[in-house]
């Protein structure tokens, strides 16, 4: 109990003040690609599509955010869709939703929270205030919500639209809600039909506190004779700085599957939790965990660069450590995996990599590795030029080609403008450069 009471007063000193590189009044952020997420082929062109987050941070009293359909083959604009008056974050969080009943119109889930994200871990005044998450149409049509239950955290910040979970035929729902402060309140997760709305998998006092938008995932197979896997990580439990994944079999009766441990020092064990798919043939997803080391190890002694640790879903043990080939780097903040091309032996890993802030040197630039799942060994290595490595979403068209989408978005510590970048399989072409001013200066292709 005392070593309890320790750890949550040490927390309380360490998160009680943002720090001080947090702007909480600028007016000049950008919100544009705070999160992407694919989508199927809305505008008939054999390829899957891209939907691309857009807040509006600004304190303004009109403040309107929303999010963009964009066209994954060419990257220009499918449709805009804003929400409400007033309400600057919606469009924090997206996804792809579907169908939910015969008749109706596609759906896709938008998050709503109530201020800045990072405002709301500190500030008071927000405490009281409830997230939402919309269903809306391409049109804007509102087709419900789901308003957060007790107020007092973070809901709406991310959503997971997944498989359908509940066997009614529709995409189903995964709302983590995490708490503003390390107080010794307990995260959670929601997981939602998308029919009807009603809770399905409740996942609660599982999770010590949810803090970033990437570390849940469900796996996108079912398992045979046991269903589909829950990834997310907790929060480090404040003395010895270590971090855990946990794995929960979403049955009809959720039940925690294993507990993966990070190491000591591992602060940022879990930033990102990936579902890598069957690599080894045992019929169980590999699940990737991110280890970006963004201020390098807290402790003395542990590995410098960034990692992304490989796991077995079916027994917990580590696979590969697939290490950051530079020092000094952020490495796996954003993971994802791909099919094999011609001439490629089996899947790729996909893993985003930035330099950290405090030690990077004059023309230090983000970078997308690309490793093969067969022998670990890079074979391509993409520089992004400051145009992405917060997220990555993997396009697919009918004739197998793929192209990979990845976004930054810089609103927590600066002004500078969002941007998506998105690669051909074609290393000689030029991947394409989606920003707000791109998308406004044409006309939608539908």
């Amino acid at each position: 109990m005392l070593t309890a009471i320790v750890a949550a007063a040490l927390l309380q000193a360490l998160w009680l003040e943002p720090p001080a590189s947090v702007p909480l009044d600028r007016e000049d952020l950008d919100g544009f690609a705070y999160d992407i997420a694919g989508a199927p082929d809305l505008d008939g062109d054999a390829f899957e599509d891209l939907l691309v987050a857009d807040p509006d941070p600004r304190l303004d009293a009109d403040a309107r955010g929303g999010f963009w359909v964009v066209s994954g083959r060419t990257g220009a604009r499918i449709a805009h869709v804003e929400g409400p008056a007033g309400r600057g974050w919606f469009g924090v969080s997206v996804g792809w939703l579907g169908t939910r009943s015969a008749g109706e119109k596609p759906a896709f889930a938008v998050g709503d929270v109530a201020s800045y994200p990072i405002d709301s871990l500190f500030e008071d005044r927000n405490q009281g205030q409830t997230g939402v998450v919309h269903l809306v149409t391409i049109d804007g049509e509102e087709l419900g919500r789901i308003a957060n239950d007790p107020p007092r955290k973070r809901f709406g910040r991310s959503i997971v639209a997944t498989a359908d979970l509940d066997g009614d035929g529709a995409r189903d729902l995964v709302l983590p809600v995490g708490s503003p402060k390390p107080d010794g309140v307990l995260g959670s997760i929601r997981v939602r039909s998308g029919r009807s709305l009603r809770e399905i998998h409740p996942i609660a006092a599982a999770v010590p506190s949810i803090d970033f938008e990437s570390n849940v995932v469900v796996t996108s197979n079912a398992i045979p004779d046991f269903g589909h896997l829950l990834a997310c990580a907790s929060a480090h439990d404040g003395i010895f700085l270590r971090r855990t994944v946990q794995l929960h079999r979403l049955a009809a009766k959720t039940s925690l599957h294993l507990q993966i441990e990070g190491r000591q020092g591992e602060a940022d064990f879990g930033d990102c939790v990936a579902d890598l798919g069957d690599l080894d043939g045992d019929g169980w997803p590999e699940i990737g965990v991110g280890i970006p080391m963004r201020y390098g190890p807290s402790v003395r002694g542990a590995d410098e660069r960034g990692a992304v640790r490989i796991f077995s879903s079916r027994t917990g043990a580590v696979l590969r450590d697939v290490r950051c080939p530079r020092e000094r780097y952020r490495f796996g903040a954003a993971i994802a995996v791909r099919a094999a091309r011609a001439g490629e032996d089996g899947p790729v890993l996909i893993v985003a990599s930035a330099p950290r802030v405090e030690s990077s040197a004059p023309g230090d630039t983000p970078e997308l590795y690309e490793f093969s799942a067969r022998t670990w060994e890079p074979i391509r290595v993409r520089s992004l030029e400051g145009r992405g490595g917060q997220r990555l979403v993997v396009l697919r068209g009918t004739d197998g080609s793929q192209r990979i989408a990845t976004s930054r978005c810089d609103c927590d510590t600066s002004g500078a403008p969002g941007a998506v970048t998105i690669f051909s399989d074609d290393p000689s072409v030029s991947p394409l450069i989606v920003t707000r001013a791109t998308l406004t200066a044409h006309n939608s292709v539908k």
